[in-house]
């Protein structure tokens, strides 16, 4: 401490400034990697909230007494607390996530509010409803629901509205089950509207989910069948070949175009009488020929033999009317996007080979029989061009595993990189400061001594030596390890007046006993420079 105290004693002043400044940078950076090095862990709580949502979060974590940061739209909490203060945040409601429900509706007056206000009004109330109920459960993260509903006017023509679903699930995509649900749910909720007028969205991928027939052509839909179809297929194989002995792949070539066809057939084999019509028609005649008209022809026994006699006709028509029904048969198809155009199913399995004969086990008949299963699973068309490939061969081995190793006692600590070199980069700082700049201004030599005026008498060619008769006193303020006596200069160096003896003599007596006591001779010189006493 005392060696500490004389460098500091022997700097000047441009010096320990430039030290103290040194002194105070490398302790700033030092507490500064003590404060990031022993603070907490933070972790995300809530990300892209609107503006009042996040005012109301940060005013109930202030009311808790917690320590948060805010980047940007991200909220950050202690990361050992994160869990719980979702729990509670959710319990009050907390964030809201900007979807407003019926509230709305409290804030409109009789007296200002149009028909065109309030049918705008309800409908925000209506989304925002529907919106809550989706995210109250924990499928989705968030939803957006949007209702094209046409005016209502007694004059006008009704006419079907339609709706759409923005979902974000919490893990992986929308299921198709999941929106068939969305869409009663939509359809139930607003009047008008039924399942097949409800779009549902997956936020994640971007894509329209297939419709409740399953035929819209999306990219969603057809890889839904595809995975039916493997499990189908897999589940299958495996109760005869065992687990992980088979490989399915299933590709499903859709239609893209819509299509309707308008069909009517008559078949002129098979009819039915619906109806008969009968009609008869008869007609009688008789002729008189010859003879003459006399007043015995008039008579009752008149000569009635006379002349010729006449002839009668009868004439008997009859026509009947049977109307036929034609058997017919009419159909309209209409055929939608999606629909499967051509089916492919590629099996791959294990084959089992004999040690002893080095022969396959697995023979034709068996692996035909799995590939008449496989046709069945699936549906084979022929006549649509479907194909089913399946083939039996040897699986390479798997390679081994390697134990993982035993991380010991750091498996636990949580190492945040971002803060490693966080903590790299001010450690680097503070060596640099106390290395470079505090250590060479406190471990710097003391100024050049300083020689004594060279016209004393006595001393010309003595080369700043000591004056005879003067006294040794320690330097001021200063305390040394070295005991200061008061001697005679003459004396010690066994000279009498300065004349009895040569110069040169004297100095080389002086170097000697220097040299024999150099820390005496080293405070008395400087003793001479701080106190600046006259010879």
């Amino acid at each position: 401490m005392s060696r500490l105290l004389m460098r500091w004693s022997a700097l000047d002043t441009s010096r320990k400034i430039m030290a103290v400044i040194a002194g105070l940078a490398v302790l700033g950076t030092f507490i500064l990697v003590l404060r990031l090095g022993t603070a907490p862990e933070r972790s995300l709580l809530f990300s892209g909230l609107e503006a009042s949502d996040a005012g109301a979060v940060m005013s109930a974590l202030e009311g808790r007494g917690i320590n948060y940061e805010v980047s940007g739209t991200s909220i950050f909490v202690p990361a050992d607390q994160r869990d719980a203060l979702r729990l509670s945040l959710a319990g009050e409601g907390l964030p809201a996530m900007g979807s407003a429900g019926y509230e709305l509706l409290d804030n409109l007056s009789g007296f200002s509010t149009t028909s065109e206000m309030f049918d705008a009004a309800h409908k925000r109330a209506v989304e925002g409803e529907i919106a809550r109920t989706l995210t109250s459960t924990r499928h989705f993260r968030s939803a957006r629901v949007h209702i094209s509903a046409p005016p209502s006017s007694p004059f006008a023509r009704q006419t079907s509205g339609a709706a759409s679903a923005t979902v974000l699930p919490t893990v992986g995509h929308v299921t198709s089950e999941q929106a068939q649900a969305i869409r009663h749910l939509i359809a139930s909720a607003v009047p008008g509207l039924g399942p097949g007028d409800v779009s549902v969205i997956d936020a994640s991928s971007g894509e329209v989910m297939p419709g409740e027939d399953g035929a819209t052509g999306s990219a969603a839909g057809i890889r839904e069948q595809e995975s039916d179809l493997k499990s189908r297929v897999e589940r299958l194989l495996e109760a005869r070949v065992g687990p992980g002995n088979v490989i399915v792949e299933v590709s499903i070539l859709p239609t893209f175009e819509n299509e309707q066809i308008f069909e009517r057939r008559i078949d002129p084999d098979s009819r039915i009488a619906i109806s008969m019509e009968t009609e008869q028609r008869r007609a009688s005649s008789s002729d008189a020929a010859g003879g003459q008209v006399t007043v015995a022809s008039n008579l009752p026994e008149g000569d009635t033999n006379g002349g010729d006699r006449s002839s009668n006709s009868d004439d008997n028509e009859t026509r009947e009317r049977v109307n036929y029904e034609i058997s017919e048969t009419r159909r309209e198809v209409e055929r939608l996007a999606g629909g499967i155009q051509r089916l492919s199913v590629a099996v791959l399995v294990n084959q089992q080979i004999d040690a002893a004969t080095d022969a396959p086990l697995r023979g034709e008949e068996e692996l035909e029989g799995l590939r008449e299963l496989v046709a069945s699973a699936v549906g084979f068309n022929e006549a649509r061009g479907d194909s089913v490939t399946l083939r039996a061969m040897e699986f390479m081995a798997p390679p081994e595993l390697v134990a993982p190793e035993d991380p010991g006692f750091l498996a636990g600590v949580r190492i945040n990189p971002m803060q490693l070199i966080q903590l790299g980069i001010v450690s680097g700082v503070t060596l640099i400061l106390g290395l470079f700049v505090l250590r060479p201004i406190l471990t710097a030599p003391p100024p050049a001594l300083v020689a004594p005026p060279a016209e004393l008498p006595g001393i010309a060619d003595t080369a700043g030596l000591p004056t005879p008769d003067m006294q040794v006193l320690p330097p001021l303020d200063q305390t040394t390890d070295v005991e200061m006596v008061d001697f005679d200069i003459d004396s010690a160096l066994g000279l009498g007046a300065p004349e009895a003896s040569d110069g040169a003599e004297a100095v080389e007596r002086l170097n000697g006993i220097i040299s024999e006591n150099e820390s005496e001779a080293v405070e008395v010189l400087r003793s001479w420079m701080v106190e600046g006493e006259p010879a």
